[in-house]
């Protein structure tokens, strides 16, 4: 496909593409990574270029090194779309307030008309704020969702039971598997908790009985699982180890 053509493809589409491509394969770490460098880029108001990408990816999340971007044409080809967008985003509210003709346009994406340049830059930057949060947020509420789909329970015992001590939550059993997906996905969620003792940014947060995981960051601390679903990830992580998988 034409580079021009890639600058006018949607990244969330080109994004979802590749994480089918990429299934299985090393690369796929390659673009997750990319795409949480990109947004850590953005949130920060910096410019997105291959160098830059390949620099925060490698200091925040250990790679992918800007060589392996350039020796791979679907990494840019998300990069590019990922650009492009910035790109448009910046023109379209460059330009917006104004008409063909010069006059203002009454029709603004902000509050006020009379907002000075630094409340609008405090403002765009709370946007894609808010915007990064609730993509990430259906991004976690879909992983889990398909994580307890692997791990099907048994609400009716569950409601059974009855909320646990704290009457917040109610006590699930996971069924047991014994299929080596099943097993594999319980080690999978053990290792992804574990990567709070490999990365040094990565660390845990308690509040009174609540955990969660947090991305330590200059700009300030970005949630990465909040305390129902790190507990969620906890309990199903142990499920292989406990008679019944008790939550």
């Amino acid at each position: 496909m034409d580079n021009k053509l890639h600058h006018m493809e949607k990244p969330e589409d080109v994004y979802a593409e590749l994480k089918i491509a990429f299934s299985g394969k090393k690369s796929l770490v390659s673009l997750i990574n990319i795409k949480a460098a990109i947004d850590t880029i953005e949130l920060s108001g910096g410019i997105v270029n291959f160098s830059r990408v390949a620099r925060v990816a490698t200091e925040k999340f250990g790679g992918p090194a800007n060589s392996t971007i350039q020796n791979n044409d679907d990494l840019k080809r998300y990069i590019n779309a990922r650009t492009a967008k910035d790109s448009s985003t910046k023109s379209s509210n460059k330009n917006l307030g104004s008409t063909s003709n010069g006059s203002i346009n009454t029709i603004s994406s902000y509050p006020a008309s009379d907002l000075d340049p630094k409340t609008k830059a405090a403002f765009d930057q709370l946007t894609r704020t808010n915007k990064m949060y609730e993509e990430r947020h259906k991004s976690q509420s879909k992983q889990i969702e398909e994580l307890t789909k692997a791990n099907p329970v048994n609400l009716a015992n569950a409601i059974a039971k009855g909320p646990e001590g704290d009457g917040a939550s109610l006590a699930i059993e996971y069924q047991q598997h014994d299929s080596q997906e099943h097993q594999a996905l319980r080690e999978g969620v053990k290792s992804l908790l574990d990567l709070v003792n490999v990365i040094d940014n990565l660390d845990l947060e308690h509040r009174d009985d609540k955990t969660m995981m947090i991305l330590c960051r200059p700009m300030g601390d970005l949630p990465v699982l909040n305390p129902h679903q790190f507990k969620v990830l906890s309990q199903m992580a142990s499920a292989g180890d406990n008679a019944g998988g008790l939550v």
